[in-house]
């Protein structure tokens, strides 16, 4: 493995989106990597070539990986880059290089030496599966910066919210920023309109996988004292540090690298003009390589220059999509007459980046593109903002609101300025003692200093090849052995040298029985179910997903015939070393086994309180324990608060009309407010405080017999109810229903958020128990059909994030263990000969590898009870006798340590089932609370 490692470089396949804006920061970052001796591939198309021909001048080792461009109806033969159909081809050229699919592929596997990551920019989203099929990772990388990221992510996630309003406010980002809906980026926009698309839909599923649950990671065009909230914002959402800004890149490596922006030539007309003038005297207007403006739009401008009396460079954009016989691009007649001598009109392409760096430049209209915006702050002038679209507008918030150091002059692709403000605004941008001044050359210097050695771009990008570098021990090296092993010439004893010694050594032909899970084996063999095909996986990502994921109990591979033991461990054996190893872990095994045999379950309630009027329906979901340590019951008409603390009852809401009674009760993650569903369809929120009511929540037809939040966006409530359908509400917004769900055929009785807020699990009447990506809630991730009655009883493992429990009603009492990442069931209890014949509550214990269920309608008459089941193996650790009425749901303290029980008895009874260990005559923490064991909860 050593020896593999260290003859093959970390291989990086870099895959440019062919527009200019994208491409020049992420070829400066390719020079970049390509000087930290990484090998690097660049993928690109024949007509896109000579943009990274001063790159592959400059470095030779880089190689080139030329495909065809794939053809398109919408793109004209000939055409591969964006520059050429103007912001209207990005769709078409998007999709079409998504049919690269393939041809990649086969690149890869034909490679001696294949790569282990893929950089791709963030509008190539497809490349993640691609990226999954070759079993190596994706690096996003973003042109832009992360605060558009952060925003684009909440879009992209949340299409159903946006699309019903006009100002969007983001809460979860730092400062909370609202945007206008037509502020919103451009290719979003266009997507909401555009009718289910196919082509829209490949682009929105590319754009949800540069989301943070999906990438390894991503980077930036940026750098900490610019975006430092929002990279850290990623972070925190990400799960991790692979957040990079190492920017700005256009300050990294040799100019000639940036597409032929070679500077200025000292004895051309422009450069000659500017060494005449005074410094930061001179206001340089443009717009970026697409914008045109209109008629109107060239004639206010030309008259705020005119009005300002300073100096100015205006770079004057055409295009034959908008005909100057219309007024695009042309100038007011007799305009360069009137400013001769202080003002220069340029057409067509220009060195930006030199002309912003002269000394005479002092301010810059500017749209505000991410480029654009960066090459101004590295110069310290004064920006004034127009931005016109795209992301254009979040950039401009960010110059303006966050950092002042712009100043916004207008707005909109359409909008017009006033001359006569737009005329006293650039006079005033070049003066030299004024605050938005002094913050952009200080912004200036935070920029020059991210990129010197020790500034934090410098520490991002030594910290992003470090991160390369560890991927081609796991990857490289594994697919050459895969390989090798293919070969009609491999010989074990080639590649691993002396034989390996086992510590049972078997025989090469006959399976040991001993060594075999059996149980296993036969389920695999003789399980008749239909296996469910996911069709978003193609056969070959499905089979390696099977692969990884076809585990034992312990999570070890299975083998299903095993012909030796374990390999022993090769490493000399140092005797005090080993010793002091194996007395640790005898001790860790017999303090474990101590403290099993010490805990035992309690032989009765901690306590028992009185809940009349408690309704006895296994449909409803009348009881939450909030993270305040106050448990919600539903009692008839009213609605209870029971705190544990001091035993205090408090009565919340009391229904009028004998109609109508509370269904379902769910509490927010902060525990300040409580989502109550009723039996005449309606939801409402109610401020537990206050005890008021905050809104109601319309969308049901019929009762709403359940409701569950998602802990990651405090925001998004989601209800199940009697008329079959499950609806996300934003309760943010004046229109609550954000999305509808049509797919049980009965009532929806069970909802449950994932920890992680990114899976919502759903059980109904019809025996199905779906399973939701939150990024795409149009259709189930998977669909599961084994129980054989009604599925209430949903529980997220709290240890393994892939991990759900689900119980079935009365013709089933099967428990049933799901592993959601390969959509199958891992372990299936049939409790009907154990306990009873329904399931109404699971609850897991996060202080042992456990689970708790309640059962109803006991088979053998003896009373309802509660089960432990140890897991993964799920067999039963003990149980808890529940008299004679069936239990009706469970839920858990916030401490995780009691479980309390309604049942149709009309009492709830706490139990310390996960408390700690002691005697069977152990005080409960309960006991000082109220005087009584039984106590009226009214």
């Amino acid at each position: 493995m050593s020896s593999c490692s260290n003859s093959r470089a970390t291989h990086v396949l870099v895959f440019p989106y062919p527009a200019q804006g994208h491409m020049l920061p992420l070829l400066d970052l390719t020079h970049q990597l390509s000087l930290k001796n990484l090998d690097i591939t660049i993928l690109i198309t024949p007509k896109n070539l000579p943009i990274v021909s001063s790159l592959l001048d400059e470095r030779p080792a880089i190689q080139t990986l030329v495909l065809p461009f794939p053809s398109h109806p919408s793109v004209p033969e000939g055409v591969e880059n964006v520059k050429e159909l103007g912001n209207r081809g990005n769709l078409p050229i998007m999709s079409a290089l998504g049919k690269l699919y393939d041809p990649i592929i086969q690149w890869f596997h034909s490679h001696a030496n294949p790569p282990v990551a893929i950089l791709s920019d963030f509008f190539l989203g497809w490349t993640l599966n691609l990226a999954r099929e070759l079993n190596i990772v994706r690096i996003t990388f973003f042109s832009s910066g992360s605060f558009l990221a952060s925003v684009s992510d909440y879009c992209w996630n949340h299409t159903g919210v946006v699309k019903s309003l006009d100002v969007v406010e983001f809460r979860d980002l730092p400062r909370s920023p609202v945007f206008k809906e037509e502020h919103l980026p451009t290719v979003f926009r266009i997507y909401m309109v555009s009718d289910s698309d196919p082509e829209f839909e490949f682009v929105k599923d590319g754009m949800v996988a540069n989301t943070l649950s999906w990438g390894w990671g991503c980077v930036f065009n940026s750098f900490d004292d610019l975006e430092s909230e929002y990279l850290d914002y990623l972070k925190r959402k990400m799960g991790h540090d692979r957040v990079f800004g190492v920017g700005p890149l256009s300050l990294l490596g040799p100019e000639a690298t940036r597409g032929g922006d070679s500077g200025l030539d000292p004895n051309d007309n422009v450069s000659k003009w500017l060494d005449g003038c005074p410094d930061g005297s001179v206001v340089y207007a443009c717009f970026g390589s697409q914008k045109v403006l209109s008629k109107e739009q060239m004639e206010a401008l030309a008259l705020g220059l005119e009005k300002s009396g300073i100096r100015f460079l205006w770079v004057v954009k055409t295009s034959a999509i908008h005909a100057e016989d219309n007024g695009y691009g042309l100038l007011p007649y007799g305009f360069e007459e009137r400013v001769a001598g202080r003002g220069l009109v340029l057409k067509g392409w220009v060195p930006q980046v030199s002309i912003l760096s002269h000394k005479a430049v002092g301010g810059f209209v500017s749209h505000c593109g991410w480029n654009s915006m960066l090459e101004g702050i590295v110069s310290g002038v004064t920006i004034l903002a127009w931005p016109m679209e795209a992301d254009q507008f979040v950039n401009a918030r960010l110059l303006v609101d966050d950092l002042r150091v712009a100043v916004l002059v207008c707005e909109g692709a359409d909008s017009v300025p006033d001359s006569d403000e737009l005329g006293k605004v650039i006079g005033e941008s070049l003066s030299q003692c004024g605050e938005t001044k002094i913050k952009a050359r200080e912004l200036r210097d935070k920029a020059l200093a991210a990129v010197k050695s020790g500034g934090s771009s410098t520490r991002d990008l030594e910290t992003l090849v470090q991160e390369l570098r560890k991927l081609r021990f796991d990857t490289s090296c594994i697919k050459s052995l895969s390989r090798l092993l293919e070969t009609d010439w491999y010989s074990p004893r080639r590649l691993l040298g002396s034989p390996t010694d086992f510590d049972f050594q078997g025989d090469r032909f006959i399976p040991n029985r001993s060594l075999m899970n059996l149980d296993q084996a036969h389920g695999l063999l003789t399980n008749t179910t239909k296996e469910f095909r996911n069709p978003n996986f193609n056969d070959a990502y499905r089979q390696k997903v099977a692969e990884n994921l076809n585990l034992d109990s312990e999570g070890k591979p299975f083998r299903m015939l095993v012909f030796r033991g374990s390999p022993k461990s090769r490493r000399k054996s140092y005797r005090l070393i080993d010793e002091l190893r194996r007395e640790d872990a005898e001790a860790l095994r017999n303090s474990t086994e101590q403290i099993q045999c010490r805990r035992q379950l309690p032989k009765k309630e901690a306590r028992i309180l009185d809940a009349p009027n408690l309704r006895n329906d296994y449909y409803s979901n009348m009881m939450d324990w909030g993270r305040n340590n106050i448990l919600a019951i539903a009692l008839g008409l009213e609605l209870y608060l029971w705190k544990q603390e001091n035993g205090e009852v408090q009565k919340l809401l009391k229904v009028t009309g004998e109609d109508d009674f509370p269904t379902s009760i769910s509490w927010s993650q902060d525990a300040k407010t409580l989502a109550v569903g009723y039996m005449a369809s309606k939801l409402q929120l109610w401020d537990a405080e206050t005890s008021k009511l905050i809104r109601n929540l319309e969308g049901h037809d019929k009762r709403v017999a359940t409701a569950s939040w998602n802990h990651w966006n405090g925001h998004i409530l989601t209800s199940g109810s009697q008329d079959k359908s499950i609806i996300n509400h934003d309760i943010r917004v004046s229109n609550n229903v954000t999305s509808r769900i049509n797919a049980h055929t009965a009532e929806v009785c069970g909802l449950k958020w994932s920890n992680e807020g990114n899976l919502l699990a759903s059980g109904g009447d019809d025996n199905l128990v779906h399973v939701w990506d939150h990024s795409k809630m149009s259709s189930s991730l998977h669909r599961f059909r084994d129980h054989r009655a009604a599925v209430k009883a949903l529980a997220w493992c709290p240890y393994q994030f892939n991990v759900l429990a689900s119980g079935g009603g009365t013709q089933d009492g099967c428990i049933k263990i799901w592993n959601v990442q390969k959509g199958s069931c891992i372990r299936s209890v049939d409790t009907k000969a154990q306990a009873s014949k329904i399931i109404c509550g699971l609850e897991w214990n996060r202080h042992h590898k456990e689970i708790l269920s309640g059962h109803g309608f006991s088979s053998s008459g003896d009373g309802q009870k509660l089960c432990l089941w140890k897991y993964p193996h799920m067999t039963k650790w003990g149980e808890l006798q529940h008299q004679t009425s069936r239990i009706l749901e469970l839920s858990q303290s916030p401490d995780g340590l009691t479980v309390v029980s309604a049942a149709a008895d009309e009492t709830l009874r706490f139990w310390e089932a996960f408390g700690p260990s002691g005697s069977g005559d152990f005080v409960s923490h309960l006991d000082g609370l109220l005087s009584l064991k039984v106590s009226p909860i009214r």
